[in-house]
């Protein structure tokens, strides 16, 4: 085996290193997008039922003797 053969296999492991590297580094990119969208969505969700939350209580306490309506499903009655 002459010295470019040799010279040729070090390129390709070379190459082969750098395209997995790059893959890797992909994927993690990608990983992190989805996380982030995931986290924004999430954040959105407690968002809105944190202000719901304090609708009620603010209704609650303009209105301290009123209850919930019934639903029909209540277990005392």
């Amino acid at each position: 085996m002459n010295w470019l053969a040799i010279l040729k296999l070090v390129l390709q492991i070379a190459a082969g290193l750098t395209e997995i590297a790059r893959d890797k580094r992909l994927m993690d990119a990608g990983e992190a997008k989805a996380l982030s969208a995931s986290l924004t969505e999430q954040r959105g969700r407690v968002s809105r039922a944190l202000k719901i939350r304090r609708e009620i209580a603010n209704s609650l306490k303009a209105f301290p003797d009123s209850i919930r309506d019934n639903d029909g499903h209540r277990r005392d009655e």
